[in-house]
């Protein structure tokens, strides 16, 4: 997640003191948590990459254009919600705080997954060598 864009959100947070109202066309602040965990997941691929060419560019156009397939939504409509929460700070912060919750429990998810796989890995393995090792004193008590 931008560490930038959450300093920003609590920054105007402070300095605002009435919410606008919503106009028409303003995804609510659960569509737009949703859509925002899949914008920090495509920001972090793109924060993990150091040289960016024109073909990395369009494949983040790609990603972004998908993301918005998915929450059949317009780029757009996008920034115009965004720019509607940004000057409603705490209703950003607490979309940010969801988007951050909900990140840390899918990174805790896939750790989970990653250990589970790596622990039946080794079983494997040692099942395997068990195995080979009972097959040669088979062999030779021949």
């Amino acid at each position: 997640m931008s560490r930038f864009l959450l300093a920003l959100t609590i920054l105007l947070a402070a300095c605002s003191s009435d919410a606008p109202e919503k106009p028409d066309g303003v995804l609510s602040s659960e569509k737009f948590t949703a859509l925002m965990i899949d914008v920090q997941l495509i920001e972090g691929i793109r924060a993990q990459r150091i040289d960016v060419s024109k073909a990395e560019g369009r494949a983040e156009e790609f990603l972004y254009a998908e993301v918005f397939d998915k929450h059949n939504i317009s780029r757009a409509d996008f920034e115009k919600t965004y720019a509607y929460y940004m000057k409603n700070p705490k209703s950003m912060e607490r979309i940010y705080e969801q988007v951050l919750d909900s990140l840390n429990k899918l990174d805790a998810d896939i750790k989970l997954e990653f250990s589970r796989k790596m622990k039946a890995e080794a079983d494997s393995l040692r099942n395997l060598k068990d195995k080979k090792r009972g097959t040669s004193k088979e062999f030779r008590e021949r």
